[in-house]
């Protein structure tokens, strides 16, 4: 897997409207990041808790895709939610 920074993949993921799905909690705190956010409309999924493995991650995720799906669909963006370990989805504030 291939790093890339995020003042690159932002806008990469707006411009495309792919969706974000990260473990970067701290992203949408940073001043850069979060005008990039904004600036792009991006719609960002970030897992509650970075430290779980693989295999948890991806657990969680097969909980949350419908509800990630109706957000999507609802919600052009920007916007930040929250995957908790157990697959419940929350909006988050965009500082």
């Amino acid at each position: 897997m291939q790093w890339v920074e995020d003042e690159v993949l932002l806008p990469l993921v707006g411009r495309k409207r792919w969706i974000l799905v990260t473990t970067d909690q701290r992203q949408r705190t940073k001043h850069l990041e979060n005008h990039k956010i904004r600036q792009y409309k991006v719609r960002e999924f970030v897992f509650t808790d970075g430290t779980m493995g693989k295999a948890l991650l991806c657990q969680a995720l097969l909980k949350a895709k419908n509800k990630m799906r109706t957000l999507c669909r609802n919600n052009h963006g920007p916007f930040v939610a929250s995957i908790s370990r157990n697959g419940d989805i929350k909006l988050r504030s965009i500082p």
